[in-house]
């Protein structure tokens, strides 16, 4: 082996490295907040950031990469500087969160120089998540156990109640989580069938669900499923597809209503789907979350053009002490803070986003390229559903950091295409001058 051979594999490992660091600083961000004191948690976001600046800059980021390429990443750090100095202009409650909103859309810009740490980012981001969907389960099986983790981190949260909140300060965090490495995982299992680790992956993702039933979040499930779903049928050339999707969905529903005469814990989560089908009440179906909209509608109303200011949202329930600071619906939520200007932004660079990751996997040829397109639109549709339903988009790290994960990966996944079309035309054109 040569000195420049030697050289090389160094210079790979230490990429390699780089790149990891990156990813774990930006991921225990992003999963594991609440096990992280809040001074720290920027600092892994700053850390992040100024490794990713240096990776993608070593990569030839400044030579290589056209600003038009990346126009679509561009204009995400526009929207976001336009919301930290929101935030800043009106004292909004988090500017913390909205620097960390920046810093990440900025970082999605220079990951855009390759697609190299797509695949890694994703195993990476499936094995932490794995950490929920196991304790999940084992606290189901285990309940005792739940009362000295509880004590050891989560003493006064008082929605952190059994396994259904596991490891996290509450189920719909716990929700979220398992539904991120549900479609992760899923988007592996399904669109990279010829990778060495598929049926691992085939199984975390089984493991994903079954979490993310017991956790009884009716929406992250549903939604979640229907991403997943929605993709895979309208994109896969298999002509077998809808009967396959059919017999899962028995075999699954079958094994539910079994295992629901046995196990309290899914006899709970179907209580709750039976429930919300046979409410007659609206706050039964919503959970009171009409009274977020209509405030944050009649917040809008004072402010209309520019709102209140991002992240100053901020309802006080009847009780006088429960308090949410977000509307659990990102268009209201926008309306409230940006005004109808900050609204109107959001969901065209939304709508630009969507619509540019399906123009792209309509005409990737590409298995790998096809692959990452399918698992970013998976990824914003559930997004997108969620946060424009009854959830949130932009209002906690675990929300804004997936979806532009999800825009960075189609970004760099177009910037990947456009870099091999030359090498076509060049083939092309030997193919036809042979011929000639």
């Amino acid at each position: 082996m040569t000195d420049k051979q030697v050289g090389n594999m160094n210079s790979e490992s230490q990429n390699r490295l780089m790149l990891r660091i990156i990813i774990l600083c930006f991921a225990s961000y992003c999963f594991f907040p609440q096990f992280i004191p809040e001074k720290i948690q920027l600092g892994l976001v700053l850390l992040g950031t100024f490794f990713a600046m240096a990776y993608s800059f070593k990569r030839g980021f400044l030579t290589e990469v056209k600003l038009q390429s990346i126009s679509l990443l561009l204009v995400w750090v526009l929207f976001s500087l336009f919301a930290l100095v929101s935030c800043l202009t009106h004292h909004g409650l988090r500017p913390e969160l909205t620097l960390a909103l920046v810093l990440f859309a900025i970082v999605m810009l220079f990951a855009s120089i390759g697609t190299g740490w797509i695949d890694e980012t994703v195993w990476i981001c499936v094995m932490l998540l794995s950490v929920y969907s196991i304790s999940t389960i084992v606290l189901c099986v285990f309940p005792d156990l739940y009362a000295p983790i509880k004590a050891a981190f989560f003493p006064m949260e008082v929605n952190a109640t059994d396994y259904r909140s596991g490891l996290t300060t509450h189920y719909s965090n716990n929700g979220t989580y398992n539904a991120l490495g549900f479609i992760i995982a899923s988007c592996s299992f399904l669109f990279f069938k010829n990778r060495p680790k598929h049926k691992i992956i085939g199984v975390l993702a089984l493991v994903f669900f079954v979490a993310l039933f017991l956790t009884t979040k009716r929406a992250h499930l549903m939604f979640s499923i229907v991403a997943v779903l929605f993709v895979y049928l309208a994109s896969s050339s298999n002509k077998g597809r809808f009967g396959k999707a059919l017999l899962v969905a028995v075999i699954t529903l079958g094994a539910i209503e079994v295992a629901s005469a046995y196990i309290p814990a899914i006899a709970d989560t179907i209580a709750r789907f039976t429930e919300t089908f046979a409410a007659n009440n609206l706050d039964d179906v919503d959970s009171g979350r009409h009274l977020l909209w209509d405030f944050a509608l009649s917040g809008w109303e004072r402010s209309p053009i520019f709102g209140n200011g991002w992240t100053t949202y901020f309802y006080v329930w009847a009780d006088g002490f429960t308090t949410t600071i977000f509307a659990h619906n990102e268009l209201y939520n926008l309306l409230y803070e940006t005004g109808i200007v900050g609204a109107a932004f959001a969901i065209l660079l939304i709508c630009a986003s969507l619509f540019f990751t399906l123009y792209l996997s309509i005409k990737s040829n590409s298995i790998e390229c096809s692959g990452h397109l399918k698992t970013s639109l998976c990824l914003q549709v559930f997004a997108l559903i969620y946060g424009f339903s009854s959830g949130s988009l932009f209002g906690s790290q675990y929300y804004f950091m997936p979806y532009l994960l999800a825009v960075g990966m189609t970004v760099s996944v177009s910037l990947d295409l456009r870099a091999s079309m030359p090498s076509k035309l060049s083939a092309n054109n030997k193919e036809v001058s042979s011929i000639g």
